[in-house]
């Protein structure tokens, strides 16, 4: 993609005349020993996983130090070139939070949910629905739930190097489990609240051997939630675990879990009018208890078997070797009745009864290969790598005809008679999807000047194969192979001390198909680009206390959006699928954190500041992308005196009006809403209370049409318990 941004130029500028200083420097320099090769305990023991395992020993209260997913092998936040967010256990622990979008509101700037009935986030602007586990892709038809997550790393910018996926160009929402524990540890935590809500989970963890080199992880999980809409419930049950097995300086790894949930949170409210414009309104008939349909006429069912296994060996003290292969499953079933348009007297609500099936099947194998090497005054951090994935997907649906209500008394006496069982008529579309995709990459780490200056550069390749099939007609689509394709980064970083940085960026994406319009004619493919300058910082003594920081600059431009229009094609009579001709994001985040000891206890605060514009090719605003995003989180924990054990914190989340579609005259006001908790540790037990949206403010959080919106999540206490031995 030609790029005309000034950015661009500038980034280009500054890496080529850093390599040209580079290399006549590094020619001229005496050869000096590589500080990472440098064995942190005597030669004749060896050092185990130094280039794939992430060291949280430097990990302070909400802050962390370390990554992967800046590249494949573990980094300081401050050697990236690109911003990295990490929300660990603590932040987790503290917010009490359940599902991966209740974390993400505070301590990552530029990251906002789209709805609350699976994981779907705006990153930077764009829309991104691809999320992580342990580096590797993972699909999911609900939300994810945390009972076995220790941290969740957001990578900002095009992922490709680090995840594999050339397509991404907002970012990627990473989750990394818990690992197995070499001490034991023993937990079990219970909460309780309002509707019937009930979550317990239990964690065990330890090892089998005296030499500790077999250790393993259980987790339990299970919750009951009845919400406050009479058709709905959020119920699931998780079982999780994990081996670790060294031998000598190999060690493989066995993770796992089943996860099944039969949830139903789904669009269940409508608008004031036929035809919305503005800031869109509840009808006062969509209240909190409003449902479009009785509880035993619904269901949404999935399951969700999971399985990953990794070997990771040090063939020597410079070169190290990883490979995985991970396998998962998903089933999901569900019978949805929604409301779909309104009359215009107002208040009747038609709706749609939609039995549905969803499948998918993804198997993937990483190789990783990691060589560290110093000459001629440069040391090289080199690594290559490959991935391979093959995955299977259906989705299949048939819409019947089922009777309007009147909202303000609603009658579902004749839903009686909807179709039950093996009465429902077949599926009318039942589509498959095939695809194998292969990739390999290489990148490089090369520093000079005592670590002081880094340049990194690197380039995944991209093969991908491509099939469908229409199972109700029985006929299979095209194959497709699409060219090689290839998604570079590259980079610059100084560090003037160990925990600061300067940095600039440049990284693309691989082309994606935006599919099929409305007729079945092909659209255009989507391509992107990114520029980003930036200043991080970790761990900085400052007016008594240590800051956490980064801010940075982007330019990010995508070509060939896929938009669905407010009209209707005449020869279809479906809504009219094209694209634009590309969209851009430019802006700025700020992420500030700050820790330090006040009188008997200490405060940790962490705020976030987004401002950007993601704007289309004339100009317009693009769905789902707000201009201003901004977040504080304040806590103080008591460590003496007659209050030792409590803490405190209350947050603040606000999020600026965005577009609800592609209709500049439809909008979302988030506004601002407000979270707090307190908790007490005595001894092994730990009390606590959270309390979500203590405003209890009602806002239209997604848009599909004007008898089909999604609600805000009212008010809502959290009783927690949780025991340790």
């Amino acid at each position: 993609m030609k790029n005309t941004k000034p950015l661009a130029h500038l980034g280009r500028r500054l890496v080529a005349c850093a390599v040209v200083t580079a290399a006549s420097s590094g020619l001229s320099a005496q050869s000096v020993p590589s500080e990472k090769n440098t064995p942190a305990v005597p030669e004749s023991e060896p050092v185990v996983m130094s280039a794939f395992k992430v060291n949280t020993d430097r990990d302070v209260g909400y802050f962390s130090a370390e990554t992967t997913a800046g590249t494949r092998t573990s980094k300081t936040l401050v050697e990236i070139p690109g911003n990295v967010s990490i929300i660990n256990e603590a932040m987790i622990d503290d917010l009490k939070a359940d599902r991966l979008a209740d974390a993400l509101n505070y301590g990552t700037a530029g990251v906002t949910s789209l709805d609350i009935i699976q994981d779907d986030f705006s990153i930077r602007g764009y829309r991104e629905t691809n999320r992580f586990r342990d580096g590797v892709a993972q699909s999911g038809f609900f939300n994810n739930q945390l009972y076995d997550i220790e941290r969740i790393e957001v990578l900002k910018g095009p992922v490709a190097l680090s995840f594999g996926s050339g397509t991404i160009l907002g970012g990627a929402v990473n989750m990394i489990a818990k690992k197995p524990s070499a001490t034991p540890v023993r937990e079990v935590e219970t909460s309780f609240g309002g509707n019937g809500f009930m979550r317990g989970s239990v964690n065990l963890s330890d090892s089998l051997t005296d030499a500790k080199d077999i250790r393993y992880r259980v987790t339990v999980g299970a919750q009951n939630d009845d919400r406050w809409k009479e058709m709905e419930s959020d119920d699931n049950v998780f079982f999780g675990g994990a081996m670790d097995f060294d031998f000598g300086n190999t060690t493989v790894s066995i993770y796992g879990y089943h996860f099944d949930t039969d949830t139903y949170v789904y669009f269940d409210d409508f608008l004031t009018t036929q035809t919305p414009t503005g800031i869109l309104q509840f009808n006062q008939y969509s209240t909190e208890g409003f449902s479009s349909a009785r509880a035993k006429d619904v269901y949404y069912d999935s399951t969700d078997d999971y399985f990953m296994a990794s070997m990771a060996t040090q063939l020597q003290d410079d070169l190290s070797f990883k490979v995985l292969y991970r396998y998962q499953n998903l089933e999901d079933r569900r019978r949805i009745i929604r409301g779909i348009s309104l009359d215009a007297d107002g208040y009747t609500l038609n709706r749609q009864d939609i039995p549905f099936a969803n499948d998918a099947d993804t198997s993937t194998v990483q190789a990783d290969l990691n060589y560290q090497v110093s000459f001629l005054g440069m040391k090289h951090d080199l690594t290559i790598g490959a991935d391979y994935t093959h995955s299977y997907a259906r989705q299949a649906l048939v819409v019947l005809p089922i009777g309007s209500i009147d909202t303000r008394d609603p009658d579902f006496s004749g839903d009686d008679n909807i179709a039950q069982g093996d009465d429902i008529p077949a599926f009318s579309s039942d589509n498959a999807n095939f695809s194998d995709i292969t990739s390999y990459y290489i990148s490089d780490y090369l520093s000079v000047f005592d670590d002081k200056l880094t340049f990194v550069g690197g380039v995944r390749w991209v093969d991908s194969i491509t099939s469908s099939r229409n199972n109700v007609t029985r006929v299979n689509g095209e194959r497709v192979e699409t060219p090689t394709q290839n998604a570079p980064r590259y980079g610059v970083v100084y560090q003037p001390i160990k925990n600061a940085s300067v940095y600039a960026v440049h990284s693309e994406t691989v082309a994606s198909s935006n599919g099929l319009n409305q007729r079945g004619e092909a659209l255009p493919d989507s391509t992107g680009e990114m520029d980003e300058i930036g200043i991080k910082a970790f761990d900085i003594p400052v007016f008594g206390g240590n800051i956490f920081a980064s801010v940075a600059y982007f330019d990010m431009a995508k070509t060939n959006v896929r938009v669905i229009l407010n009209e209707i094609d005449p020869e279809t009579g479906f809504s009219v699928i094209t694209t634009t001709t590309g969209d851009t994001s430019r802006g700025f985040e700020f992420e500030l954190g700050y820790r330090a000891p006040v009188g008997p206890g200490q405060f940790d605060i962490i705020g976030t500041l987004y401002n950007a514009k993601t704007r289309g090719n004339g100009g317009g605003r693009v769905p789902f992308a707000p201009d201003h995003v901004s977040s504080l989180l304040v806590k103080y924990s008591f460590n003496d005196g007659a209050l030792n054990g409590f803490a405190i914190g209350v947050g603040g989340y606000f999020e600026s009006s965005k577009l609800a579609s592609s209709a500049q005259d439809l909008l979302l006001d988030y506004g601002d809403t407000y979270d707090m908790f307190a908790n007490y540790q005595w001894r092994d037990w730990t009390f606590g209370v959270n309390v979500k949206n203590i405003g209890d403010r009602r806002y239209v959080a997604r848009y599909a049409a004007p008898g089909l919106v999604q609600g805000s999540e009212p008010r809502t206490f959290r009783f927690n318990v949780g025991y340790s031995w």
